[in-house]
C-alpha cells in the first residue's frame, strides 16, 4: 500500500469513528458538543479525499491532523467512560493511542525519494584549495 493511500485510509477511519459519537450526543440533546464533533468528522473525511493537495499547499502542517484526530479520539473515550461504557471507551482510547503513534511516525518520517534527493557536488582532491599544493 502506498504511503499516500495509507494516509487517506487513516483520516477516513478517524472520521468514521467520530460520526456515531456525534449522532449519539445529538440524541442525548448535547447539541454544541455534537456539532463540534460532527464538524471535526466531516473535516477528517474531507482531508482523506484531498491529502495530496493539502500536502502540496500546507506542507508539514498536515501532520497535525493526526494529532487532532488523536486528541478527539481520546476525548471520545473520555465521554464514553464518563457515561459508564467501558468497552467503547477502551476502543476509542486504543484508537487514540494508535493515532498518536501515527503522528510521531509521520512527524519523523524521512520521506526522501530519488526525485527529491539533492545531489551534492564532490570536490576533486586537486581543486580542494589546499596550500600545500602551491609549494
Amino acid at each position: 500500500m502506498k504511503n499516500e493511500r495509507f494516509k487517506q485510509v487513516c483520516h477516513f477511519v478517524a472520521g468514521l469513528f467520530l460520526l456515531p459519537l456525534a449522532f449519539k450526543l445529538f440524541e442525548q440533546k448535547k447539541f454544541s458538543l455534537s456539532v463540534a464533533i460532527l464538524i471535526a468528522a466531516i473535516i477528517f473525511l474531507s482531508v482523506a479525499g484531498s491529502v495530496e493537495l493539502l500536502e502540496k499547499g500546507l506542507g508539514n502542517a498536515t501532520k497535525l491532523f493526526y494529532l487532532l484526530e488523536c486528541i478527539l479520539l481520546l476525548f471520545a473515550a473520555f465521554i464514553h467512560f464518563h457515561n459508564g461504557k467501558k468497552m467503547p471507551a477502551l476502543a476509542y482510547a486504543v484508537a487514540g493511542i494508535v493515532y498518536f503513534f501515527l503522528f510521531l511516525y509521520f512527524l519523523y518520517d524521512k520521506d526522501v525519494s530519488k526525485k527529491k534527493r539533492k545531489k551534492h557536488k564532490r570536490r576533486s582532491p586537486s581543486t580542494s584549495g589546499s596550500s600545500m599544493d602551491d609549494e
